[in-house]
């Protein structure tokens, strides 16, 4: 059985003269990122890789609760990537790895929790989390079975 936190990565502000990938965090978001990391560790989520878009904001918002023991994989097809996109990224895992994060973008991400869950959504707000449960042994079968609620962040 392997679990997943779907992260949406924390607020960001818009600047002129970046890309929307090169956009950073606001202090807001830098806020919303302390938040996440104490929901992960009061609730032991017991994370070993985190799976991010290798946007500037989703980055950032992953270095917030990674560490030595759970590194982070930037993939940059995750960039807006849609919940088709996000699925197949998401098979590629290693199968060592039971508890992974995966952090990236609207509207995607929110896709991603209303079509292959039991959790149903309008948007999944910056900076929030959802954890659930995937009721599959190996992450090439992610997506094939729906996945359920364990628990839910927002900041």
């Amino acid at each position: 059985m392997k679990h997943i936190l779907i992260v949406r990565h924390a607020d960001s502000g818009y600047d002129f003269f970046s890309s929307d990938f090169e956009r950073k965090l606001t202090d807001i978001g830098t806020a919303q990122c302390m938040l996440l990391d104490t929901f992960i560790h009061k609730n032991q989520l017991g994370l070993q890789l985190i799976v991010a878009s290798s946007a500037i904001r989703t980055m950032e918002t992953a270095s917030s609760f990674s560490s030595p023991s759970v590194p982070i994989q930037p993939y940059e097809e995750l960039y807006n990537a849609s919940a088709e996109q996000l699925v197949k990224v998401i098979q590629q895992t290693n199968n060592q790895f039971d508890t992974i994060a995966v952090v990236a973008h609207n509207p995607g991400i929110t896709d991603l929790i209303n079509l292959h869950s039991n959790v149903k959504i309008d948007v999944l707000p910056t900076g929030s989390a959802v954890f659930l449960n995937t009721n599959v042994n190996g992450w090439n079968d992610f997506g094939t079975q729906a996945m359920s609620y364990i628990h839910f962040h927002k900041p």
